[in-house]
């Protein structure tokens, strides 16, 4: 079966990953870069996370930077 989840016009290449756990409270701070390849013409990027707080989420692209 297919993932359903996963959008096919846009397509993750590389992940910079960098976590920072803290022991005392089971919990974890970190930050993600993921580099994507655009296939066709989308409105949207859907992300998905279980459980996790986001912050300061942004997309740069090659021309400029949206927030």
């Amino acid at each position: 079966m297919k993932n359903k989840r996963i959008m096919e016009s846009i397509v993750p290449s590389r992940y910079r990953i960098s976590i920072h756990p803290n022991f005392d409270d089971h919990t974890f701070k970190g930050e993600e870069t993921i580099y994507l390849k655009i296939r066709s013409v989308s409105r949207n990027i859907e992300l998905h996370s279980v459980d996790l707080k986001l912050s300061d989420v942004f997309c740069r692209f090659k021309g400029g930077e949206s927030k």
